[in-house]
């Protein structure tokens, strides 16, 4: 037991050290590739406000108002929430680390604080993708956050309740929920995409915002196969708290990182080139 301890407090020893080296890295990377960005935060929302030329080959666009009110945010707001993520990460990983208090609910057989953590960056991450997808109707996004909220609620349920049917309802729902958020991400990103193809095709589309998405999904999946295989073996003999609480340090660690990682990658590399195209 003492080992296996000793071990976990190591995990979140380096987790700690990883993610605030990410979130100084990447301040670093952001000021250094400041004036290129190949994610427009208004790629979704243009609309035809003027054209002109010999041709009509000059158009320009202006942000959409229409219809439901839209979120208006900048890629420097994107950036603040990646390097956000990382940071408060690193702040309940470091923790973890130090807190006898997080000894103590690992020998209960749970850890509440993961939770609280996790329904702080699970909702900014959400919200990125978001932002990244064009689900960017106010009530939409907001909707979506609040969803990500009740998911790691019931991840607290989960561990707080010996009652295997709880349980139960607390993966099913859970499951429903995770479906419900990326079902409506993936499908808005889809229909942006067709739109911007069909009706604006001179206007380029980043190839990385196509492959975000998909592999979310199977990260945050992750998290519920490891609920899945806790709830069958909590009442085994052999059961013990802290191999699922590696799991779920080591999942969020990796999931992040990636995330942070890819988005980051994107959104500097230089930008795409729109033939013809006046942005006002």
């Amino acid at each position: 037991m003492m080992e296996s301890l000793n071990y976990i407090k190591r995990l979140n020893k380096y987790a700690f050290i990883v993610h605030l080296l990410s979130a100084v890295g990447l301040i670093v990377l952001y000021s250094m590739r400041y004036d290129n960005a190949n994610f427009d935060t208004n790629l979704y929302s243009f609309q035809v406000k003027k054209v002109e030329g010999e041709n009509d080959d000059k158009i320009s666009y202006s942000f959409g108002n229409e219809g439901d009110p839209k979120l208006d945010v900048s890629l420097f707001s994107i950036k603040t929430l990646i390097i956000l993520i990382f940071g408060i990460t690193a702040l309940f990983h470091f923790y973890y680390w130090k807190s006898n208090n997080y000894n103590t609910e690992l020998s209960q057989g749970f850890n509440r604080y993961r939770w609280l953590e996790y329904s702080i960056t699970a909702t900014v991450m959400i919200f990125v993708l978001s932002i990244i997808s064009g689900t960017k109707e106010l009530y939409s996004a907001f909707q979506l956050c609040a969803i990500t909220i009740a998911l790691m609620c019931l991840g607290f349920f989960l561990e707080q309740t010996d009652k295997f049917q709880v349980k139960l309802i607390c993966l099913i729902l859970g499951w429903f929920l995770l479906t419900v958020t990326f079902v409506v991400l993936i499908s808005r990103l889809q229909l942006n995409l067709s739109q911007v193809n069909k009706n604006e095709p001179d206007i380029e589309i980043p190839g990385w915002i196509k492959f975000v998405l998909f592999p979310m999904l199977l990260w945050w999946a992750s998290f519920g196969i490891v609920g899945f295989i806790q709830t069958l073996n909590y009442k085994k003999e052999n059961y013990t708290f802290l191999t699922y609480e590696k799991w779920y340090i080591l999942l969020s660690f990796l999931s992040k990182l990636f995330m942070g990682y890819y988005i980051s990658f994107g959104i500097t590399r230089d930008k795409n080139e729109r033939k013809n195209l006046i942005f006002e």
